[in-house]
Parts: structure tokens; C-alpha cells; sequence
């Protein structure tokens, strides 16, 4: 029996409902030469009628054809549905994310915008990622006024503390973890801090955002946000945005750079 489409799931209905709506007639729609719809009287070179045979070898030549698209020129489209792994962080204008003993004086007294886009990027995660220093440092000085109340929060410590209603510690493999993380469904995983556990995630390449904003402080000496053990890894400038006296710099990993680490 002939059907009225070629095709008989979902994808490629979908396909066929596109390609329809290119043409004005499905009489004489042709792919690469081949009709799409038979009419009943073509021939193949050996005489043999192919009525709905010919119009399946025309649908696979679309379909391969519309795979290698996707393959090769969407990939970032696809790539880019995954969950990813962003540090979102201030420093000075020297690189440094807090002085030696903490402190982050330096960042508070610089005249912003707003939020400086906080409130933007706060909604697009559902993950937070820190280190042990980091939650104690935000503990003390938040209080019992926990400020991630809202997302699932995990804490890498070396050894196992009681536990916690706001966060889970972890003291796992980083990378088994978070790629146990990125096969989850749900929004981007920010990693909050601090330079010990930031070097690790890039040193790892397990980074796949940058989003910086430069104070324009220099403070001299500190806790940098890139240590000397972290690899080299190409980067590409997204955006830059203006905060009163701040500037974001948003980067991300390389479309070679991905195909090289997954490769």
C-alpha cells in the first residue's frame, strides 16, 4: 500500500512537513534528482517499476543528508543544550580574588550597577560548586542567612562533616563528579570558589565559561584566581559589559578546544 509520506516517525515527519513547505507542488519535489513522491510509473535502469522503493531511496538521502548537516554545522547547537560548568567571579585588577587574609574590603567599595548582573546569571543555575574555605568564609559572614537556599549546593572538603539542610559535602573524584553533574538534567553549575578549588576545575578542563568582572582595584597581593599549575586553554571573548566601575568579560571554550578535550 502506498503511503502518503515516505517517512513513518516523528523526525521524519517533521523533515517532510519542512520540506513541503519549500515547494508548491509535491508532484514534482526532487532531491538531488531523486522524486521525493512516486507517481507510479518511474523505472529503474533495469526496467523494474520502483513506485514506493524509489521514493525510500530519496528519503535516506535526505535524512543522511540532514544528519551530516546537524554533524557539521550545528554542533554547538547541540553542545550547547548540555549543562555546563561556569566560573562566575570578581577579582582585582591584578588578579587576585580576596587578600591573603580574606578579605574582600577592596571589591565592596568599588561603585557598581544595580546588582552588576547578578540577579541575571543567579537564574540560569541550579548547581552551586565551593570549596571548604569558601562556605565557611560566606557562613561567617552571612550568618544563618544562607544565601543559596534556593539551588542544590555541594562542598568538596577532604573529610566528612556533619550534615547540612543548605549543602552536601563531597569528597570525591572532581572530575567523576562533575561529569556525573553535566549527565543530570538541569540548568548551568556555578563555581563560586574558592582559587584552590578554581584551579583544579580548569587544570582539569572542566570549565567551560569564564565570567569575570574586574574591579578596578590593585591590591598587590592575594589569593589570584589562576595559579602557575593550570594548563593552557584557548578561550574565545563572548561579551563585555559595563557596570558603572566594573567590567565582565564573558569567554568561552573554543569550539576546538571542546573537540579536542572530547575527542
Amino acid at each position: 500500500m502506498e503511503r502518503s509520506t515516505p517517512y513513518s516517525n516523528v523526525f521524519a515527519q517533521g523533515c517532510w512537513q519542512w520540506l513541503l513547505g519549500k515547494c508548491q507542488s509535491t508532484t514534482s519535489l526532487h532531491w538531488r534528482g531523486i522524486p521525493l513522491v512516486s507517481t507510479g510509473n518511474e523505472v529503474s535502469p533495469r526496467g523494474i517499476p520502483f513506485r514506493s522503493n524509489l521514493t525510500t531511496v530519496a528519503t535516506m538521502v535526505l535524512l543522511a543528508d540532514i544528519i551530516n548537516y546537524f554533524l557539521k554545522q550545528d554542533i554547538e547547537v547541540v553542545l550547547s543544550m548540555k549543562r555546563k560548568v561556569i566560573v562566575y567571579i570578581a577579582t582585582s585588577l591584578d588578579g587576585y580574588i580576596a587578600t591573603e587574609d580574606d578579605s574582600l574590603d577592596w571589591l565592596f567599595k568599588v561603585e557598581g550597577e544595580g546588582d552588576n548582573g547578578y540577579s541575571e546569571f543567579y537564574d540560569t543555575v541550579d548547581t552551586i560548586v565551593l570549596g571548604r574555605r569558601t562556605y565557611d568564609w560566606i557562613m561567617d559572614h552571612e550568618k544563618e542567612n544562607f544565601p543559596y537556599k534556593n539551588k542544590k549546593c555541594y562542598v568538596f572538603a577532604k573529610s566528612i562533616h556533619e550534615p547540612n539542610n543548605n549543602i552536601e559535602y563531597v569528597d570525591g573524584c572532581i572530575v567523576e563528579f562533575i561529569d556525573m553533574l553535566k549527565g543530570a538534567e538541569g540548568k548551568n553549575i556555578w563555581i563560586v570558589g574558592g582559587g584552590d578549588l578554581i584551579s583544579h576545575f580548569v587544570k582539569e578542563n572542566l570549565v567551560d565559561e569564564f565570567i569575570i568582572t574586574i574591579a578596578p582595584t590593585i591590591i598587590g597581593k592575594g589569593i589570584p584566581l589562576f595559579n602557575k599549575q593550570n594548563t593552557e586553554i584557548e578561550l574565545e571573548l563572548k561579551s563585555t559589559r559595563r557596570f558603572n566601575q566594573f567590567v565582565e568579560l564573558h569567554y568561552i571554550k573554543r569550539q576546538d578546544e571542546i573537540t579536542r578535550v572530547n575527542g
